[in-house]
């Protein structure tokens, strides 16, 4: 993914962990 298209919720970070992104997008976590 590119930086620019990773702008979820305010949230800008690079190279996201998978659980960060999973975190974004659902605001869940993985293992709950």
């Amino acid at each position: 993914l590119e930086n620019e298209n990773i702008k979820i919720k305010g949230i800008n970070f690079e190279e996201p962990t998978l659980e960060e992104v999973f975190l974004s997008l659902t605001g869940k976590k993985l293992r709950d």
